[in-house]
């Protein structure tokens, strides 16, 4: 059987777009877009947690937000927390090689934001640091 592939494309979200998009790919089928996760807006970035099984994904508003979200058996996006982004218009997110922290590079104020990841759970705790 040959090596199938998907990957989650984010939009901003408009009247006739909204959400994040499954983009899937197998050579016999080609390529595949299924119907958007609707709760998911204005995905500018996401990183994906392996050891929890959790993606980081960035909402790039004024006031930007990170949402921590896992996926059920068929498919579905299942909203685990929501955390300010630490700035305005989040666009880069990355978690380091142990799953304990993550960083998220804010656009228009310039900042970066670290957030501790729980090591039971995968999910931000508390508040984050900023540096400018």
């Amino acid at each position: 059987m040959a090596d199938q592939y998907e990957f989650f494309v984010g939009t901003y979200s408009s009247d006739n777009r909204k959400g994040m998009y499954p983009l899937g790919y197998a050579p016999e089928a080609g390529w595949r877009v299924g119907a958007p996760a609707r709760d998911i807006e204005n995905a500018s970035y996401a990183a994906y947690n392996s050891r929890h099984h959790l993606f980081y994904v960035l909402d790039e508003r004024e006031a930007g937000c990170l949402s921590t979200y896992s996926r059920t058996t068929d498919g579905q996006w299942r909203c685990r927390s929501r955390r300010p982004s630490g700035g305005d218009a989040p666009c880069f997110v990355s978690i380091n090689d142990t799953a304990s922290a993550l960083a998220i590079a804010n656009y228009k104020c310039g900042n970066i934001a670290i957030y501790k990841l729980s090591e039971a759970s995968g999910e931000p705790v508390g508040a984050p640091v900023t540096i400018a």
